[in-house]
């Protein structure tokens, strides 16, 4: 079974409050900016994924690999994604509100997150089948989104499958950028913790 090694707090939006979570699926017009010492990323995402975010569906990205791969103990409570379009533009940045990530001993601890999650990470049943030799995963939930076709320039090695990429220099932050209005409200005023680590143990 998945044993949880920490005291867990309230997620920042209760299971079912999807209305909630729908409503932050717009441009936001907040004042706040970033703090600088919260990390930035850029994820690629198929398409219908992407889709399913924007449209406020999908609030949790899940990562899940059979090594410790990115964003695996690389993401924070806070921090901002970029998420490009696989083979395709930039399409929206969001900001992280809550993460769990766990240790897998088996293809039952995948059907277990799958069974807990799914509803919120939308996988289909191909994503599930790819995942279910999955040692590691990395579940974030969103919980600011902002359309925007801009993002940095990426450098990847042609034929290379790398899917997370962590930026050594921070997303551009004007006045005018998905950035500025991503704001920071409902932020912690101090850098977070990471979640603390799930391990999945045998029951």
């Amino acid at each position: 079974m998945l044993t949880d090694t920490v005291t867990h707090q309230p997620f920042l939006f209760p299971a079912g409050d999807a209305q909630r979570q729908r409503a932050l699926v717009r441009p936001l017009t907040l004042a706040d900016t970033l703090r600088p010492e919260r990390a930035h990323h850029v994820a690629i995402v198929q398409k219908p994924y992407l889709d399913l975010i924007l449209s406020g569906e999908k609030t949790i990205e899940a990562r899940l690999s059979k090594c410790r791969l990115p964003p695996f103990g690389c993401v924070r409570v806070s921090d901002i994604v970029a998420l490009k379009q696989s083979s395709g533009p930039f399409r929206a940045v969001v900001r992280v509100g809550h993460i769990e990530t766990f240790e897998l001993n088996s293809s039952e601890d995948v059907q277990r997150l799958r069974d807990g999650h799914n509803s919120k990470i939308c996988g289909t049943d191909a994503f599930w089948a790819s995942k279910r030799s999955a040692k590691y995963a990395t579940l974030m939930w969103i919980d600011r989104v902002v359309p925007t076709d801009h993002g940095p320039e990426l450098v990847r090695t042609r034929g290379s499958r790398q899917a997370w990429f962590v930026l050594k220099n921070p997303l551009k932050n004007t006045p005018s950028s998905p950035i500025a209005r991503i704001g920071d409200a409902n932020a912690p005023d101090e850098t977070p913790r990471k979640r603390g680590l799930i391990r999945a143990r045998r029951a």
